[in-house]
């Protein structure tokens, strides 16, 4: 895995890389908390906005099971977070761009303490 200094200057898809079993990985180093959880709330809006168009199974079938919650726009996020289940976030988890977007959203939401830059470097 990179030190810190090198995750500095790395793309979300270079991170993807850099951890060679994004599931152990988190395993490992995922808290287990309630999906109310501010944090898991900013994964929920990722997840939703982008799984449309990153072509991932799990992802789209997330969004699927999600989207059919009974809910209102205003509500959405918190009837996912409630409703949501461990083995639903262990499936999103395990997928290595989650893991860069859940680093990348936590700088975002947090000062960006982390620079990330949107697409690979050449």
């Amino acid at each position: 895995m990179a030190d810190s200094a090198q995750i500095i200057d790395m793309t979300i898809d270079e991170l993807v890389e850099s951890v060679p079993d994004g599931s152990r990985f988190l395993q490992a180093s995922r808290p287990r908390r309630h999906p109310d959880d501010g944090d898991y709330q900013v994964m929920i809006d990722y997840i939703l906005a982008n799984a449309g168009h990153l072509n991932n199974p799990v992802l789209n079938q997330l969004m699927t099971t999600w989207n059919a919650y009974p809910s209102t726009a205003t509500n959405k996020r918190d009837v996912i977070a409630s409703r949501s289940t461990n083995a639903q976030w262990d499936a999103a988890f395990g997928e290595g761009i989650i893991l860069a977007a859940a680093v990348a959203e936590d700088s975002r939401v947090k000062s960006d303490y982390l620079q990330l830059a949107p697409t690979p470097r050449r």
